[in-house]
C-alpha cells in the first residue's frame, strides 16, 4: 500500500511538471508572437527562461520537454522559412543550436542541483516523520491531558525552531484558559488565565485557522500575555488551534526569537502536530470523564447499598421482635380457650363451644406462622459454616421428622440411593429438605395417593437434588412466586400452610452458597430442586 502512495506521488508529481513545461512554454511562445512586431527583439530569451523555470520548478523529464518545444516553437515561427520545420539560414542554425545547448545545460545543472538536494531532503523528510511517529506514539501512551500535552513539547522541540511553547485547554462557558504544558509569562502547568490575554478576541469555537505572526511588534492589538512576550526577547508566534469536530478546544502555542522564524514547513509540521494532539487531549478528556462517571455511580450504589441493608437489617429485627413477642400473648390466648372447653364445657351452648374452637383453630395457625417467621428470621441471622454434608444422612432425618405426615397421608417416598455429598450446613439442609417433601406430600389432588421421588444428580462442579411429585403442578407465570414470603396459589380452606415454607427453602439454601428452582406443569406433578456445591473430596 505504501508502495502505491508513492508511486501515485511520483507520478502526480511527473505529470505537474510536464503541465509547468507546457505552459510556460506556449506562455513564451505567446509573448515573443506579441514582440516580434519590434524590429530588434529576439525569442530566444524567452525561451530559454521558459526551460529554466520548468527545469528548476518541474523536474529534468519536464525540462526536456519544454527545450523540445521551444525548440520546435523557435524553428518554426521565427527562423527562416517561416512556418517550416527545415532551417534555410546559417544565423538560423546557430540560433536554434544555441537555443537547445543553453537549455541542454540548464537541465544539465537542474538534474545536478536535484541530485545534491534530494538526499538531504529525504533525510530531513524521514527525521520528520520519524519523529512525529515517536510523538504520536508517546501521545497515544499518555493518560491524561497534561502528560499527553508535555510529551508533545519534548519531542516537538527537535523539529521547529522555538524558545518557548504552550499548549493551552479552552474553556468558552468560564472564558478561561488552562495551562496543559509549558510555561508563559510565569503561568505554568495545571494555572488558568482569562482567554482574552492569550487571544486578540473571543475566537468563535469552531475556529480552525492558524495565526502565524512574523513580528509581534508589528501587532496593533497585542493581548496582554503576546506584549510581555515581546518585551522578554520573543520576537514572532505561531497559534495552531485545536480543534475536534470543528469544536475548538485549545491552542499550540510557539514563540521565536528571531522574525519570521516559522517557515511553511514549520506550520505544516506544527499543524500535524496539533491535529494529534487535539484528537489525543479529546479522547483523554473522555476517558476522564468515564472514571469520574464511574467513581460517581460506585459511590451511588455504594450508599445506596449501605442504605438497603440497614433497611433490611432494621426489618429483619422487627419481624424477629413482633414474631417472637407475639407468641407469647398466643400461648395465653390458647389456654385460656382450652381451659374453657375442659373447665366449662357443661355451662356452654354448641354455639359458644363452635366458638372456641375456632378460636384455638387460628391461634394454633397464628403459633404456627409465628415460628415459621422466626425460622426465616434466624437465617439471616445466623453465622452458618458449611462444611461436607451427605444428603443420605440428611434424608434419613427428614424422613424421620416428617413420618406421621407420611403415614397419614399414605404417601409414597421413594429415595435413590446412594445420595451424593455436598458442601453445606446440616440444620439448613434437614430444614429445606423436610419443607420440599412436606409441600409434595400436601399438594396433591384428593383422590390421588402422594408419590415422591427424590435423587441427586452430579453436574460439573455443583450436586443438584431432586424432589419429584404427582401433585398439582404450578403454572409457569407463578414459579418464581412460590419461593418469596406469604405467596399463597390456594385458599387457606384447600391447603393449609404459612406461604413461608419455600421462602425458608430459598433464604436458607442461598445462604449457604445454593440456588433452588422448579420445573412444573399443571396436572403434571412438579420437580423441585436445590443444587449446592459438591464436595471436592468426593
Amino acid at each position: 500500500m505504501q508502495a502505491l502512495k508513492e508511486k501515485i506521488q511520483i507520478e502526480g508529481s511527473k505529470l505537474i511538471g510536464y503541465a509547468i513545461a507546457v505552459t510556460f512554454s506556449l506562455l513564451a511562445l505567446l509573448i515573443s508572437l506579441v514582440l516580434s512586431l519590434l524590429p530588434t527583439q529576439s525569442p530566444l530569451i524567452l525561451f530559454v527562461m521558459a526551460v529554466t523555470v520548468s527545469s528548476c520548478y518541474g523536474n529534468r523529464s519536464a525540462g526536456l520537454l519544454a527545450t523540445g518545444l521551444c525548440s520546435l516553437a523557435c524553428n518554426y515561427f521565427f527562423l527562416a522559412p517561416i512556418y517550416s520545420p527545415a532551417v534555410a539560414t546559417t544565423d538560423g542554425v546557430l540560433e536554434l543550436g544555441f537555443l537547445v545547448g543553453v537549455s541542454l545545460l540548464i537541465n544539465v545543472f537542474s538534474a545536478v542541483r536535484h541530485v545534491t538536494e534530494s538526499p538531504q531532503h529525504k533525510h530531513t523528510e524521514l527525521q520528520r516523520l520519524e519523529t512525529l511517529q515517536q510523538l504520536e506514539r508517546a501521545i497515544l501512551n499518555a493518560e491524561s491531558t497534561q502528560e499527553i500535552a508535555r510529551e508533545a513539547l519534548l519531542r516537538m522541540h527537535y523539529m521547529l525552531p522555538y524558545v518557548e511553547a504552550t499548549v493551552t485547554s479552552f474553556d468558552f462557558e468560564t472564558g478561561n484558559a488552562q495551562i496543559l504544558a509549558g510555561t508563559i509569562d510565569g503561568v505554568s502547568k495545571g494555572e488558568t488565565v482569562p482567554l482574552e490575554q492569550l487571544i486578540p478576541t473571543m475566537v468563535p469555537r469552531e475556529s480552525g485557522g492558524i495565526r502565524c505572526v512574523e513580528d509581534i511588534a508589528a501587532l496593533k492589538e497585542r493581548p496582554l500575555l503576546i506584549g510581555r512576550q515581546l518585551q522578554e526577547g520573543k520576537l514572532c508566534f505561531l497559534a495552531v488551534p485545536l480543534v475536534v469536530e470543528k469544536d475548538l478546544i485549545g491552542e499550540l502555542s510557539l514563540y521565536g526569537d528571531r522574525h519570521a522564524a516559522f517557515s511553511l514547513e514549520h506550520q505544516q509540521i506544527a499543524i500535524e502536530v496539533a491535529n494529534l494532539l487535539a484528537v489525543a487531549i479529546q479522547q483523554a478528556r473522555q476517558r476522564e470523564q468515564l472514571q469520574n462517571y464511574a467513581v460517581e455511580l460506585e459511590h451511588r450504589v455504594a450508599e445506596r447499598t449501605a442504605a438497603l441493608e440497614e433497611s433490611n437489617a432494621d426489618m429483619e429485627a422487627f419481624t424477629y421482635s413482633v414474631a417472637h413477642d407475639l407468641r407469647e400473648p398466643v400461648r395465653v390466648l390458647q389456654g385460656f380457650a382450652k381451659i374453657l372447653l375442659e373447665d366449662y364445657a357443661d355451662h356452654l351452648d354448641s354455639v359458644a363451644r363452635d366458638f372456641i374452637e375456632r378460636i384455638l383453630t387460628n391461634a394454633e395457625r397464628m403459633e404456627t406462622l409465628l415460628k415459621d417467621l422466626l425460622t426465616y428470621s434466624r437465617l439471616n441471622r445466623l453465622e452458618l459454616s458449611v462444611s461436607p454434608v451427605s444428603l443420605s444422612n440428611v434424608m434419613a432425618e427428614v424422613l424421620t421428622l416428617l413420618e406421621v405426615q407420611i403415614q397419614e397421608q399414605q404417601a409414597i417416598v421413594t429415595v435413590e440411593e446412594p445420595l451424593l455429598t455436598v458442601m453445606g450446613n446440616s440444620t439448613i439442609l434437614v430444614q429445606a429438605i423436610a419443607n420440599l417433601l412436606s409441600n409434595a406430600i400436601k399438594f396433591v389432588s384428593p383422590e390421588v395417593q402422594p408419590s415422591v421421588r427424590v435423587w441427586t444428580q452430579k453436574r460439573d462442579l455443583w450436586v443438584r437434588l431432586w424432589v419429584e411429585d404427582n401433585g398439582i403442578g404450578v403454572e409457569a407465570r407463578h414459579q418464581q412466586r412460590i419461593f418469596k414470603v406469604f405467596e399463597r396459589l390456594h385458599a387457606e380452606e384447600v391447603y393449609p400452610g404459612t406461604g413461608i415454607g419455600l421462602a425458608i427453602v430459598r433464604r436458607g439454601v442461598e445462604r449457604i452458597g445454593g440456588k433452588v428452582g422448579v420445573e412444573s406443569a399443571i396436572g403434571q406433578g412438579s420437580r423441585l430442586w436445590i443444587e449446592l456445591p459438591a464436595d471436592p473430596e468426593s
